[in-house]
């Protein structure tokens, strides 16, 4: 199947439709019938009790999993079938909760890595990866305030830092959907409001969306523009921040007890 150049009739560009998704682990319903949408320059969140079905459902969009029934639709194209490095070419960049990135290449070396994949390149054994996409590389990092860290290897970044660098890995794909599992865990309060912060304005330039897990609640109330919440492997609500704040099935099963 090809990458589609142009969306089909009556679909936004970079708009994500889940539709009656469900995923089983033997008799664990894990993701039961979840259906949203998500449109372009949105950004959302995705809260709920541990074991709910988030990073399931994740990985199910993102193709790492095969659903038992239900669809994922990217720009109107049934995603069924094709596999992640596929999906990440339709524009569907993906971090996780523990950074991924390569320890003993530089912050730089990295960036270029991932342009090159992005590409679609390949390197022969006479290439020099620090010749390629030098440039752009360079522009992502300091894109997210790494610039100054262009030399250092991975390895020895911050938490902070290297959190920003996996951002600008998902970056070099130039997504128009970004998934990000608990984009902010283990960070300093200062460092959860200044990623967000980032990831939030790199969203509303790009009109790219958004949609994050998080358990830090200042996290998803104060950057999300709409909660998702699972329970069980079900969306038991998707509202406005304020309306999940006053809605007593997520206070039973989940607000109550996270703050």
């Amino acid at each position: 199947m090809s990458v589609p150049q142009s969306s089909p009739s009556g679909s936004k560009a970079g708009s994500l439709s889940v539709q009656h998704l469900r995923k089983s682990f033997g008799g664990v319903k894990a993701v039961d019938g979840v259906t949203f949408e998500i449109a372009p320059g949105e950004v959302a969140a995705l809260i709920g009790p541990n074991g709910a079905g988030k990073s399931t459902l994740f990985n199910l969009i993102d193709g790492q999993l095969v659903p038992d029934g239900g669809r994922v639709l990217f720009d109107g194209q049934p995603l069924g079938g094709i596999a992640a490095a596929r999906r990440a070419r339709f524009g569907i960049g993906r971090t996780f909760q523990v950074a991924q990135i390569f320890g003993t290449m530089t912050a730089l070396q990295n960036l270029q890595l991932a342009l090159v994949a992005a590409a679609g390149e390949t390197l022969g054994v006479k290439d020099l990866l620090w010749n390629l996409h030098a440039d752009t590389a360079h522009a992502l990092l300091a894109q997210v305030g790494l610039q100054s860290r262009a030399s250092s290897a991975a390895a020895n970044l911050a938490y902070g830092d290297a959190k920003r660098l996996e951002l600008a890995l998902a970056l070099a794909a130039r997504p128009r959907l970004l998934l990000m599992d608990e984009p902010t865990a283990g960070m300093a309060p200062e460092e959860r409001q200044a990623l967000m912060q980032l990831v939030v304005g790199i969203a509303s330039v790009g009109n790219m969306a958004v949609l994050f897990t998080e358990h830090s609640m200042d996290v998803v109330f104060g950057f999300a523009r709409r909660v998702l919440v699972l329970s069980q492997g079900r969306l038991i609500a998707d509202c406005l921040p304020q309306a999940v704040r006053a809605n007593a099935d997520v206070q039973r099963v989940y607000l109550g007890d996270a703050e």
